[in-house]
């Protein structure tokens, strides 16, 4: 699997069967990319996200890297503490928008 790592944490990308398996059973999904299974529910929102995600995936999966929701592993307790989603392939001038989210207890730690 492709990863990026800093000192202190991993992001992973999530594959069409990780987006599916979000939705369904987060819990199962967690379990699958081998991290500590901390929360087994996704609010509404990140639910919604995850599928329009895997719509995005499924329709064109060559480029899924920009596509999907990368999850923030907390490399200290092998855990999700958040999400980044890039909202499409680059543009002309190479710029896309990044959005995150990182859980309240994890924010503030540089």
């Amino acid at each position: 699997m492709i990863k990026l790592e800093s000192e202190r944490l991993n992001l992973l990308p999530l594959q069409a069967k990780h987006l599916s398996l979000a939705v369904d059973n987060y819990g199962e999904m967690q379990s699958e990319l081998g991290l500590s299974v901390s929360n087994t529910i996704l609010d509404d929102e990140m639910k919604y996200a995850m599928k329009v995600r895997l719509q995005k995936v499924s329709e064109d999966n060559k480029n899924y890297l920009w596509l999907t929701n990368w999850a923030i592993v907390l490399k200290e307790e092998n855990r999700i503490i958040g999400f980044i989603m890039i909202k499409g392939c680059p543009n002309e001038n190479g710029e896309v928008i990044v959005g995150y989210g990182i859980e309240e207890m994890y924010r503030k730690r540089g």
